[in-house]
């Protein structure tokens, strides 16, 4: 597999959860923000125990970057539960407010609709940034360095993408403020 082949797996990844999320959200509000906060640790344990479960084996060519990983993921793991610890009531309160939202959701349901358009808008949006980004690395002819071919990268055409990528990002935020959502 190819990296390209990663990016669009991860982006189907993030398709895919963020459905999952939005499911959630909207037919369990109340124990949503739990179940992130649950999610998010496991998470967090997982991928320090295979950080420094890796530091042994091949995660990575320096053994001391997959500490380093191991240590900063038992370190956000003590910040989550900590911030959970202390603004339990906050976190109560805020349930309570997506379960206003839902309710809203709920009485005009076309709106779901619109939020499922505009993230799969936005993976393709994504999709298309990523494949431009490769015509136009890929737009001169390859050279020769060392043993390995190399392409030159056009730094007008990446910042007009930059540009491009910023411009339909925030044409998809103020596309979202219509009416029904």
């Amino acid at each position: 597999m190819k990296a390209l082949d990663y990016l669009l797996i991860g982006l189907a990844i993030s398709f895919g959860l963020s459905l999952f999320w939005m499911l959630l959200v909207h037919f369990l509000p109340y124990f949503s923000i739990w179940v992130v906060c649950i999610l998010s640790s496991i998470f967090l344990i997982i991928a320090s125990v295979i950080a420094f479960y890796g530091s042994t084996n091949h995660f990575a060519e320096s053994k001391g970057w997959a500490i380093f990983f191991g240590i900063v993921f038992v370190i956000l793991l003590i910040l989550l539960i900590s911030y959970v610890c202390i603004n339990y009531k906050q976190l109560q309160i805020c349930s309570c407010f997506i379960d206003i939202a839902t309710d809203c959701l709920r009485s005009n349901l076309a709106s779901l609709l619109f939020i499922l358009l505009f993230a799969a808008l936005t993976v393709l949006f994504c999709i298309l940034l990523v494949f431009q980004y490769l015509a136009f690395s890929s737009r001169n002819a390859p050279a020769l360095n060392g043993i390995f071919y190399t392409n030159e990268k056009n730094y007008v055409l990446t910042v007009l993408l930059a540009i491009e990528a910023i411009w339909g990002l925030s044409f998809f935020r103020d596309a979202c403020k219509i009416y029904l959502i």
